[in-house]
């Protein structure tokens, strides 16, 4: 479901004249409905364009609202850097720590190419673990190969690490790969 999340001091002059402000916010959203299918139907077939969704508020939050109902979330960012990313903050970041849903962010240089490996990165935590089955999902889904790392933190000084430790993650790589 395509959304657009409209911010109330956003200029949206050349959107639709705003002589009329008792009904300009409802022509606002129905002329932004008519702007997210026709930009989504250059990407996609219309009957996967079912129910855009228009909304007035904080962008972030009306994400994570609309993402109740939702399996996934699929975004993409500016890239900002800098003083720009420091005094806007960035929405995909908030989003990502702000969900439970996966999130798929897609900046400007991201290619569509069909998955064919994915990296499926692990601390051996509890919480790290909960990836695998998505990461197994999406593996499955678009026939990729699933390579599992683990980073053997090396310390400030980049000292080489253990032989054995670095075994000793290896061993439980393997075991979790043949787990999931």
């Amino acid at each position: 479901t395509p959304m657009y999340v409209y911010n109330e001091n956003e200029q949206l002059d050349n959107l639709i004249d705003l002589s009329d402000p008792a009904n300009a916010n409802r022509r606002i959203i129905n002329r932004l409905d008519q702007k997210i299918r026709e930009v989504a139907s250059n990407y996609m077939p219309d009957y996967i364009i079912k129910n855009p969704i228009v909304v007035t508020g904080d962008v972030v939050d009306e994400i994570l609202r609309a993402s109740i109902t939702h399996d996934m979330i699929v975004m993409s960012t500016h890239g900002r850097k800098g003083i720009s990313r420091l005094m806007l903050g960035s929405v995909a970041k908030k989003v990502v720590r702000s969900t439970a849903r996966p999130v798929v962010v897609v900046e400007e240089t991201s290619e569509l190419t069909p998955f064919n490996r994915i990296l499926l990165t692990t601390d051996f935590s509890e919480y790290s673990k909960k990836v695998f089955p998505y990461a197994y999902e999406f593996a499955k889904a678009s026939g990729a190969t699933l390579d599992f790392v683990h980073m053997v933190y090396a310390g400030a000084f980049k000292i080489t690490p253990d032989h054995e430790v670095v075994q000793q993650a290896k061993t439980k790589l393997e075991e979790l790969r043949d787990e999931h």
